[in-house]
C-alpha cells in the first residue's frame, strides 16, 4: 500500500496539479458564465422553435463539454499573475526564565 501511495506521490499528482493565480481564476469564472449563459439561451431557443427538449439537452451537453476544455486545463494564460508570499519573519520570544503556572481558584 506504502508503494501505490508513493507512486502516486511521485507520478500521478503532480500531474493533477493545477497551479492558476487570482486573476486568473476571475478570468476563467467570468468566461464560464459568459459561456453557459450563451449556451443557454441557444439551448431555450433551438429547443423552443423546434419544440424538442432533446435539442435542448444536445446543445447544453456541448455546451458543457465545451466550457471543460476550456476550464480545467491550467492554460499558461491562467497563471500570469503568480502570487509571491513572504517569507516567514522569524519572532524572538521574550526570556520568562522561571515563570510558573498560577492556580486560580473561583469561589462560588
Amino acid at each position: 500500500m506504502d508503494q501505490a501511495a508513493a507512486y502516486f506521490q511521485e507520478n500521478i499528482a503532480p500531474a493533477l496539479a493545477f497551479n492558476i493565480d487570482f486573476k486568473g481564476q476571475e478570468k476563467v469564472t467570468s468566461l464560464c458564465q459568459l459561456i453557459t449563459i450563451i449556451f443557454s439561451v441557444i439551448a431555450f431557443a433551438l429547443g423552443f422553435i423546434l419544440q424538442d427538449v432533446l435539442v435542448t439537452g444536445y446543445v447544453m451537453a456541448v455546451g458543457t463539454v465545451i466550457l471543460l476544455v476550456i476550464a480545467l486545463p491550467a492554460y499558461p494564460a491562467y497563471n500570469k499573475n503568480p502570487v509571491t508570499f513572504l517569507k516567514p519573519a522569524e519572532v524572538k520570544l521574550p526570556d520568562l526564565g522561571s515563570a510558573k503556572a498560577v492556580d486560580i481558584e473561583f469561589s462560588n
